[in-house]
């Protein structure tokens, strides 16, 4: 493989990178220490902290203000203790406040950061480059995340096992984490980790954490931790393979086949196998996600293809050693490609998934898995295979080598000219702040027949000040450029007249400046402006699209926000383009259009909240008018209400067939019930004029035991209009399928 590197991305990283050296090291982990005394009696998880051994524990005190003010002092302060014993890591936490808390719902991993809660942040391997974060809410909901270091992003999709309560005081409430070594991931040798603590003081309007974190950082920055020093190596678990077992029953209709109705079950199974005390390995047998919550619809004015996240498990642990190849909206590898069809419905998952991710040394992380779907009709059988490794250094700057592998099958026989593959080398240097992030990046694609044109690079750097945010990427993408596993949604461009796909390179630049102000006092927690640039050039070097944005946004300590921004766009179309009627096409010419939005968003901490969007302006050769409202009415904390309404008029020079006017509507009101905190059930309706879909999704879990659960689900699509009659006369929906699931699943530690 010969990878090429532009002279322009040559000089840039060469430019940024000796800037890095200058910056300051941090020190947050020698100002912020706490020992681990092991517990000499059991601790009973009540939330009561009167065992002796939290008596004799060492306390973290000294909380800070991170938000929206950056340093002082809390009104209400927050104590940590840690202890131990040979099976679980405990915390227990004081949070000195009195009268009512702010609690959004008692569903498990929703909204915490919108309720009075408090979390612990750890980084066993000290990397600084993944973590885990446990938290609890003052209902006593957990909450539990992977945190990874490329955006300092969580994801609340990962589940474990862990046990926690909560205690409500006449001045304090109280919380007692237990968190077992089994679900951590660790070097056994290693006595001292990375950890933090967080409350998010949501009723007083600020976040607090233990360590000093400058602003812009988040609260579970990697990058400014403290220390968590053991009294002795941390015990090492013998047996750490955890069993998910499932099964399932369905009934379901498909009206467009005219098939009878069909019923049937299934069974599989989800493993997770410690290999070491710092490595996993997960396992998947007939994989089935069906009690996963559906996407929510968008209206979708673009001529591109939508950006869902990942929410199933079995991808998500290490996930970002594999999915953090590339910047948004080009990655070259993408989970959600692998088990769901284009329209994201599932694909049965033949056999096995295989996957194994962490630490081999404290330095070095890597993810690899193997997976094979079923061969359905036309469509071959799919293997899935992609293997990364990251080699760290200079504290959270990495080296990382990955190579992707997508094979066609009948039955169990490779189809040989039916691959995809790609390999690629990134590095990446940050300061050890945190403060300059800088990347370069090469790509190879390999197909059949296809040796040209066939690369995708990347340079860029980012710099995150207190007060001034900057970042550009520059990204070139050959035509040739495939990336079977991955999400690149420029690359392929759909002709809506010829009714077909064409593909065309491109070189890309995004430049993003903000500038910040925090005043110390008044109404006004932050004063955001921002302008950014997006320039696309077509291969030849010809204007293919670009925009510029000005926006100006404020916060204020009730949580609220008020934003403004206006777009300046520039597009030269290719091809002919319709985002809903297929006689409203907008052809291949130069186009130049300005439109504002302004939004307003209420304190998200009222039991009814709301916000609006009004979007005004021109679009391509016409005008838009856009409404977007929402409402949310909470029930304390059993219930959550909510309405989202999106009306969008555009007004486009008539044409043969077609007036010049498409109105497109999407409702999506949702329910929640919270029985207690074992037990929930949602529904929610989403009805889309421009997918021509109405969909209903009804699921009610009953978490029986901790982490074993009961799915039952009901789903049901309809066709949102039939062209054939007048819209205001809501005839009755014309229904497309219909299924109904029921799933058990039971974890099961050995």
């Amino acid at each position: 493989m010969t990878l090429f590197i532009s002279s322009r991305a040559y000089f840039l990283a060469l430019l940024l990178l000796p800037i890095a050296a200058f910056s300051q090291k941090i020190t947050t982990q020698t100002d912020f220490q706490i020992t681990a005394k092991k517990a000499t009696n059991a601790i009973k998880i009540d939330g009561i902290l009167d065992e002796s051994d939290w008596q004799k524990a060492a306390i973290a005190t000294g909380f800070q203000i991170h938000y929206p003010q950056n340093g002082g002092t809390p009104l209400k302060q927050t104590e940590v203790k840690v202890s131990y014993d040979d099976h679980f890591l405990y915390v227990g936490f004081v949070s000195y406040d009195s009268g009512k808390h702010v609690v959004q719902t008692l569903k498990r991993d929703v909204d915490f950061w919108s309720s009075d809660a408090v979390a612990v942040l750890i980084d066993p391997i000290g990397q600084q480059a993944s973590g885990f974060f446990f938290g609890l809410n003052t209902e006593g909901v957990q909450s539990e995340a992977l945190l990874s270091a490329g955006d300092d992003d969580m994801q609340f999709e990962w589940d474990n096992k862990w046990y926690a309560e909560v205690q409500q005081g006449v001045d304090r409430w109280t919380a007692e984490f237990a968190i077992p070594f089994k679900t951590l991931r660790y070097d056994p040798a290693k006595t001292a980790w990375n950890i933090n603590f967080i409350r998010s003081h949501v009723k007083a309007g600020t976040w607090h954490t233990w360590t000093k974190i400058p602003l812009p950082f988040d609260g579970i920055s990697l990058a400014h931790t403290g220390t968590l020093n053991w009294d002795a190596p941390p015990p090492s678990e013998k047996s750490n393979i955890a069993l998910i077992p499932y099964a399932t029953a369905n009934v379901s209709k498909d009206y467009q086949s005219g098939k009878n109705t069909e019923g049937g079950a299934n069974a599989g199974l989800d493993a997770k196998v410690a290999l070491s005390s710092s490595l996993n390995m997960d396992i998947t047998a007939n994989s089935d996600f069906s009690q996963v919550e559906v996407d929510e619809q968008v209206t979708n004015l673009t001529r591109f293809n939508i950006f869902y996240p990942e929410k199933r498990t079995f991808f998500l642990e290490n996930s970002d050693v594999l999915t953090q190849f590339g910047l948004p909206p080009a990655r070259p590898f993408f989970s959600r490609t692998i088990g769901l069809n284009a329209q994201a419905q599932p694909v049965p998952i033949l056999l096995y998934g295989v996957r194994m991710s962490g630490n081999v040394s404290k330095s070095v992380r890597v993810n690899a898995f193997n997976m094979h779907t079923k061969e359905k009709g036309t469509n071959l059988g799919q293997n899935f295979s992609a293997a990364a490794v990251q080699k760290n250094f200079w504290g959270r700057s990495y080296f990382k080598a990955g190579f992707l592998n997508r094979q066609g099958f009948t039955g169990f026989k490779s189809e040989k000219l039916d691959y995809g593959r790609n390999a690629i080398l990134s590095l990446n240097v940050r300061t050890p702040d945190n403060r300059l992030e800088t990347w370069l990046e090469g790509n190879h694609s390999f197909k059949d027949k296809i040796s040209n044109k066939n690369n995708m690079f990347s340079t860029g750097f980012f710099w995150n000040g207190t007060r001034w945010q900057i970042l550009t990427d520059w990204t070139h993408i050959g035509e040739n450029f495939y990336a079977d596993m991955g999400f690149i949604n420029r690359i392929e461009n759909y002709d809506a007249r010829r009714d077909t796909i064409i593909r065309l390179g491109f070189t890309q630049n995004f430049t993003e400046i903000n500038y910040t102000v925090r005043p110390k006092e008044g109404k006004v927690a932050e004063y955001q402006g921002g302008l950014e640039n997006f320039t696309v050039l077509n291969t030849n070097g010809s204007l293919n699209e670009w925009f510029n944005r000005a926006r100006y946004f404020i916060t204020y300590r009730n949580t609220s926000e008020l934003k403004f921004r206006i777009d300046n766009n520039a597009v030269n179309l290719p091809f002919s383009f319709s985002f809903s009627d297929e006689n409203a096409l907008l052809e291949p010419q130069f186009y130049y259009y300005i439109y504002g939005v302004l939004q307003f968003n209420s304190d998200s901490r009222k039991t009814f909240s709301w916000t609006s969007r009004l979007t005004l302006g021109q679009f391509y050769n016409g005008k838009r008018t856009g409404l977007e409202a929402s409402a949310n009415y909470r029930i304390q904390p059993w219930g959550k209400f909510s309405l989202k309404a999106e009306w969008n008029r555009i007004s486009l020079p008539p044409v043969k067939g077609y007036d010049g006017i498409t109105t497109l509507l999407l409702l999506s009101p949702k329910t929640e019930i919270n029985f207690n905190r074992n037990m929930f059930w949602t529904t929610w309706f989403q009805y889309n004029t421009q997918s021509n879909n109405v969909n209903i999704n009804s699921r009610f879990q009953w978490r029986y035991k901790p982490m074993s659960d009961v799915f039952l689900v009901y789903t049901d699509n309809y066709f949102a209009q039939d062209e054939t009659i007048d819209l205001q006369r809501f005839r009755a929906f014309q229904t497309k399928n219909k299924a109904l699931v029921l799933k058990l699943s039971y974890w099961l530690n050995l």
